[in-house]
């Protein structure tokens, strides 16, 4: 009943986010479908709903993603390759517990992620709660603080379809518009966050995401040479994290209510 009061709340009291908004471009927000070449064969698959890591594997929430930051480095998935507004991304990820995933009922950490990011010359911020499973699935609401200290929200689900034993570089992958008649994702966004600042990494460390990539990805023909790299300026600095407690107050009552959940 718990679950259910907290889904309430977000679908009545709080209006849409796209996935264009969270990931980058704030101006666009159309179907990507169709954004790799299918080769003449017909050999490439449709990009599933959700794409299940290969081979299967257990993620421990707290060592992999917790108390470093983590930087955005590429994307795939912006409607026409639309400039990515953002700089100087980073996301932070606090496990407030354990808990169960309801939907799945798979043992999973409940996890506070934090974005912070530069753009139009200010810096912005954006709060997002979820599930985060031992099988690799990030499930819930995404949340952005309006200047006003509402909050615009979307649900998501996001696969993580790679990670290194370091906690170096993970790739996540997002439906943004699911097709539960054919199962095939209508708008895709893939993602890769490293611990490694982007303008810091060698061309090692690169080939080693690419060729992840491409092997992950390779059954839908989209290689990393389709994704767009996000921009770091040394000159704009780092956006501050914020402090938990002046997270705003219709934040803090969704936390409190998913605390409830903990096991």
């Amino acid at each position: 009943m718990r679950i259910f009061l907290v889904v309430t709340f977000i679908a009545s009291a709080l209006v849409p986010f796209t996935a264009s908004q969270a990931y980058g471009n704030s101006n666009n927000n159309g179907d990507n479908t169709g954004t790799t070449t299918t080769p003449a064969s017909g050999a490439c698959l449709p990009v599933p709903n959700v794409i299940s890591p290969q081979p299967a594997f257990n993620i421990n929430v707290s060592q992999l993603m917790t108390g470093k930051p983590w930087y955005s480095y590429i994307l795939y998935g912006n409607p026409d390759k639309a400039p990515i507004t953002m700089t100087n991304v980073i996301n932070y990820y606090d496990s407030l517990g354990r808990s169960s995933e309801p939907t799945r009922n798979v043992a999973a950490e409940v996890v506070i992620q934090e974005k912070v990011w530069s753009e139009g010359g200010a810096c912005h911020d954006a709060l997002e709660i979820s599930w985060f499973t031992v099988d690799g699935r990030q499930t819930g609401p995404y949340f952005v603080v309006a200047p006003n200290n509402t909050l615009i929200a979307n649900s998501f689900d996001d696969s993580i379809l790679w990670a290194t034993d370091g906690s170096t570089y993970a790739l996540f992958h997002n439906c943004d518009q699911r097709n539960p008649d054919t199962g095939n994702c209508k708008s895709t966004y893939i993602f890769v966050h490293s611990t490694i600042k982007p303008n810091t990494m060698t061309d090692s460390q690169k080939q080693t995401i690419a060729t992840a990539v491409n092997n992950a990805l390779k059954p839908y023909c989209i290689t990393v040479n389709d994704f767009q790299t996000y921009t770091w300026n040394d000159a704009l600095g780092v956006c501050p994290q914020a402090v938990r407690e002046n997270h705003p107050d219709c934040f803090k009552t969704i936390v409190n209510a998913y605390r409830l959940l903990l096991e």
